[in-house]
């Protein structure tokens, strides 16, 4: 009998554990999932940003004429204007 009842208690307890496995791999899953969506957002954005910056830098050369010594203070953060 009690040999039969540790028996039941240990498929129990190996189920409950086999459960709790599966549940924190479908969070694991879930939250791989949205980093995944965060990490395209952020990488969107990085190109985004850096098409706009070759643009300003593109509008500023055709501005200025060319010019290396305005290139240079610009990229060094001096107003040329």
């Amino acid at each position: 009998m009690k040999v039969r009842d540790l028996t039941k208690e240990l498929r129990l307890s190996k189920e409950q554990a086999k459960e709790a496995t599966e549940e924190q791999a479908k969070i694991g899953a879930a939250r791989e999932e949205e980093f995944e969506q965060v990490i395209k957002a952020l990488e969107e954005t990085r190109t985004r940003s850096e098409e706009e910056l070759a643009g300003f830098y593109s509008n500023i050369d055709r501005n200025l004429g060319g010019s290396d010594a305005a290139m240079t203070a610009m990229e060094n953060g001096l107003n040329v204007a």
